[in-house]
């Protein structure tokens, strides 16, 4: 029998561990980073993140923005996915 992520969530993924609330985001679960390593092993699945794959933008003031592209391939090298990561940086108040 095949795995799925269904079958790990169930039996191997633990609430708080691999997946959680993020506060000030909702109610729905995200998956964190031990649970996508778990399903990295589990699937065989490699990922590559390449220089042309991030870019930061200064926002000005202290603030920037970045965004970093992942993708993922299965064991025979086919790509299946690609991720996006989105983040923004702040100012502290001490940076004032």
């Amino acid at each position: 029998m095949k795995a799925t992520v269904q079958d790990l969530l169930k039996s191997q993924m633990k609430e708080d561990v691999h997946f959680g609330k993020i506060p000030g985001t909702g109610d729905k679960p995200t998956l964190l980073k031990p649970g996508a390593e778990m399903l990295r092993m589990v699937f065989s699945l490699r990922t590559t993140c390449n220089k042309d794959d991030i870019e930061i933008t200064n926002e000005g003031e202290g603030h920037k923005t970045y965004e970093v592209c992942v993708h993922i391939s299965n064991k025979e090298g086919e790509a299946i996915a690609t991720g996006v990561l989105s983040k923004e940086s702040k100012r502290s108040m001490d940076d004032i």
